[in-house]
């Protein structure tokens, strides 16, 4: 890894295994001949596809399945910035091709706004990146995402830069734009507003979290950032503060409201933070549960936690 040298970020969209092979495997064979760590980071059919095609001479690519890898976008981010730190001076090159099928329009959402992160936290890795996109299953507006999101466009006619594309900051707040869908249910809440009323807090999620069956790492996952957001509101918002909660579609919601205007970084939360500094504020609830979403504005903050009742089942080859 250097930390002089741009991060490489492209997408294939590809719409035949032919099409894929012929993009990726040069592009690997060229990161084994330059002695990168090199990851391919994908789910079948293309996983044997690869590999068939590669023989012996792939023996040194890291195979991974896309479908244990892509589980959940900022502990994915979290991964490769460990994969970076561990592989330096070498440098990182990856084929993607991020797992999204089946997932709810929230979970499309933030791992299209995954794909705008990597721009914003690996700038200087100097890693090179191909994220495949297969047009005949993903949806239309995945693809869409995929296009406003890598500066460059590979494929049939080579490399191109890709005049689509959006900054980060810019995708991240179009990603936000609209608003939070109100409760199916009328949610239980709980007033607060010193710290000392956090232990209330804590109580208050793990009795609902025990109600509801869910698993106990789950819960204290959930505590723990739900801790850390009211926490959080009580140093910088503006009372009155409340904890709204309640149950839907397999997840505890938990939301932190507070009366505090405050108009976010469209990154904030999202980017690894320095080594050493801790597993605190919204990287570190993000890290802990499914999804954070922030809503700010002159009628005040909402910080929405979801989190599954149960963790999900582990998947891989």
């Amino acid at each position: 890894m250097s930390g002089d040298e741009a991060l490489v970020h492209q997408a294939l969209l590809y719409g035949e295994e032919e099409e894929f092979l012929t993009a990726t495997v040069p592009f690997l064979k060229a990161g084994l001949e330059s002695d990168d760590a090199v990851l391919a980071v994908v789910p079948e059919p293309n996983f044997t596809a690869l590999r068939d095609t590669l023989g012996s001479d792939g023996k040194p690519v890291r195979f991974i399945d896309a479908t244990a890898f892509y589980r959940h976008p900022v502990r994915t981010i979290a991964s490769y910035n460990d994969i970076l730190h561990s592989e330096a001076p070498r440098r990182l090159r990856v084929l993607a091709e991020p797992f999204l099928q089946g997932r709810s329009p929230l979970e499309t959402i933030e791992w299209s706004r995954y794909e705008a992160i990597v721009n914003a936290a690996f700038p200087a890795s100097g890693a090179h990146v191909i994220c495949g996109y297969d047009t005949r299953t993903a949806a239309a507006d995945v693809l869409e995402a995929a296009r406003r999101t890598h500066p460059l466009l590979t494929g049939w006619h080579g490399t191109r830069r890709n005049r689509g594309y959006d900054e980060p900051a810019r995708f991240s707040v179009d990603c936000d734009r609209t608003p939070l869908p109100p409760p199916r249910q009328r949610p239980d809440s709980l007033p607060f507003e010193r710290l000392e009323d956090l232990r209330n807090v804590r109580r208050f999620v793990e009795g609902h979290a025990r109600r509801l069956a869910m698993s106990e790492l789950e819960m204290v996952k959930l505590r723990q950032a739900v801790d850390s957001v009211a926490g959080n509101a009580v140093k910088h918002g503006t009372p009155p503060m409340e904890l709204r909660l309640w149950a839907e579609d397999g997840f505890i919601v938990c939301e932190v409201v507070d009366f505090g205007h405050w108009r976010p970084d469209a990154m904030v939360g999202f980017l690894p933070p320095d080594p050493g500094t801790g597993f605190e504020g919204l990287w570190g609830a993000r890290m802990l549960v499914d999804t954070v979403q922030v809503r700010a504005g002159w009628s005040g903050t909402i910080v929405r936690l979801r989190s599954r009742l149960q963790p999900e089942e582990p998947s891989g080859h």
